[in-house]
């Protein structure tokens, strides 16, 4: 997969969910925290913004104090399989103590190539570290669905935190001999916080909310990429599982 038609699946995306009215607005960052997950391909995209715009300098010591967060113990697809074989147990603690290395005066500096994550995180209602967001079931059983096929499409490379993913990947030979100076010290920490990315075993859609989710997934696995399509590279027609709430 490539930047381009990973920019086809955040359009495909903010379009099916653009009848959603959302109190999310410039300036609102209670969601912005350290604990948000993304593909390789996703900071490999994060990584050459910050190299092309001169600001790793910046933004390595940043990185680095921002480092030693616990990773995640399970990806998106790891945790979406256990719902389907009903092993499911509580969800992930999410630690909004920790903001994000990339706000600045409570706005995104990476607005432009931020991940998924950040993309569909919203709430219908103004939310703080004391207060839930709220958002429609269809719309985070979607947005679940799309980290699904991001996380799918980019196996088996690196999943993670966004910290230590950058880490990681500004310490590769991809980005070493365009002199970047984030070095690490702590590099082998935030490699083993990673996870591999994981295949799709089956989608949670509730029959509630099918119809309202299967516009959705129907543009993505038309997507084109070479001479197959998304749907055909997760071979739907075996995937397609489904299970009531």
């Amino acid at each position: 997969m490539n930047f381009n038609l990973l920019d086809t699946i955040y359009d495909l995306f903010s379009d099916w969910a653009k009848d959603n009215s959302f109190y999310c607005s410039k300036g609102c960052s209670t969601c912005c925290t350290q604990n948000v997950s993304l593909t390789t391909l996703e900071a490999r995209r994060i990584a050459h913004f910050l190299v092309e715009n001169n600001t790793v300098d910046k933004i390595s010591n940043k990185l680095d104090s921002s480092s030693g967060v616990k990773g995640p113990h399970q990806s998106t697809n790891q945790y979406v399989q256990e719902i389907l074989t009903g092993k499911a147990g509580e969800e992930e603690p999410v630690d909004l103590s920790r903001s994000c290395p990339f706000l600045e005066d409570n706005i995104c500096s990476i607005y432009a190539v931020r991940p998924f994550s950040c993309r569909c995180f919203s709430s219908n209602v103004p939310c703080s570290q004391s207060t839930s967001a709220e958002v429609p079931q269809h719309y985070l059983l979607g947005s679940l669905a799309v980290m699904q096929i991001l996380e799918h499409l980019d196996h088996p490379r690196n999943w993670g935190y966004l910290t230590d993913m950058l880490l990681v990947i500004l310490n590769t030979p991809e980005f070493q001999h365009q002199k970047t100076t984030c070095e690490n010290p702590h590099k082998n920490k935030s490699q083993s916080a990673l996870l591999t990315s994981q295949k799709i075993s089956g989608f949670f859609l509730p029959e509630s909310e099918k119809k309202k989710i299967a516009p959705l997934l129907q543009s993505i696995f038309g997507c084109s990429v070479g001479v197959t399509t998304i749907g055909q590279i997760l071979k739907i027609e075996n995937i397609l599982h489904e299970k009531e709430r």
